[in-house]
């Protein structure tokens, strides 16, 4: 085995070793396998698929101002990453009664963490309602986990608050703590927003403004047709252009995901490079990716 299969082969060990790792924990100090095969599933459905939900559904975002049915709000799916914290102290208090058993499970910082995830996954889920708006995508079944956290964690938080006597002050506060995180990502929905396009995008945001270095090492030009307008592109950026039409032609919904994440993050990256030599440098950083694409596009 080369060194290129051994990193990907060492890094899936690794990550699956870490994913047995703490529903095997648990299950030591108790001297159970029981523990053991309960706590995967478990973790499974509590933990692992909750969080990759809450961060992969980042790349929901609308492509351009257009699409967003319900303006900044629209771009809550990105906004919400400012909420990880509380999300990880849900996640903490879920691992700690669910899958380790704790003896007292009316510790203050469990009961408060049920709470916080409730909200979250609550607001979580009302922002996907934009999603019950376009009937052209087929990509909803994504609400389900929102809509089985929001409700185990606010059928579990009323447990819990009851048996342990908590107040609605105590919640308060609780929920006052996390306000500068609810204040952030609503800033950054808005900010998300702002900077989306007028109109529907059409390019490649780095690989154009890396063909923009000097003539001599970016060329040769040619002439190339793109949504009925002829213009001059470098065989770079020819290359993602044709590999992207094909991709929005046989995966329109993973293209749109892509688009929903690449839209925000390369417009940011395409103005750093402000000078022919950025652009050059750039230019040869994407070279090994147009290799692959070139590639790709050989294949049928």
């Amino acid at each position: 085995m080369n060194l290129a299969d051994f990193i990907p082969a060492l890094l899936k060990v690794v990550i699956y070793g870490l994913l047995l790792a703490l529903p095997a924990i648990p299950a030591w100090r108790a001297r159970s396998w029981k523990r053991f095969f309960f706590g995967i599933p478990k973790m499974f459905v509590g933990v692992y698929m909750p969080l990759g939900v809450f961060v992969f559904s980042a790349v929901a975002a609308p492509e351009w101002k257009g699409a967003a049915k319900l303006g900044w709000l629209s771009c809550f799916c990105v906004g919400k990453l400012m909420l990880l914290p509380l999300v990880f102290w849900a996640t903490a208090s879920f691992y700690a009664l669910e899958v380790c058993q704790v003896t007292n499970r009316h510790r203050p910082w469990i009961v408060l963490g049920y709470f916080q995830g409730s909200v979250v996954a609550s607001v979580c889920l009302l922002s996907g309602y934009e999603w019950l708006l376009k009937p052209y995508d087929r990509i909803v079944w994504w609400l389900l986990v929102p809509a089985y956290v929001s409700s185990y964690l606010t059928w579990r938080t009323t447990q819990l608050v009851r048996d342990s006597q908590t107040t609605g002050w105590t919640l308060f506060k609780a929920w006052l703590s996390g306000l500068p995180l609810w204040a952030g990502a609503f800033y950054y929905s808005w900010k998300t927003f702002s900077q989306l396009p007028e109109e529907p995008p059409q390019g490649c945001f780095v690989v154009t403004a890396a063909s923009r270095g000097h003539a001599a090492v970016v060329g040769p030009f040619e002439l190339y047709e793109r949504n009925g307008v002829v213009r001059w592109a470098n065989r770079q950026l020819v290359t993602f252009w044709a590999l992207e039409e094909r991709w929005q032609e046989r995966a329109p919904q993973s293209h749109r995901a892509f688009r929903g994440v690449y839209n925000v993050v390369g417009r940011h990256l395409a103005r750093c490079l402000g000078s022919p030599w950025l652009a050059d440098a750039a230019y040869f950083a994407l070279k090994p990716a147009e290799w692959l694409a070139a590639f790709t596009l050989t294949r049928r």
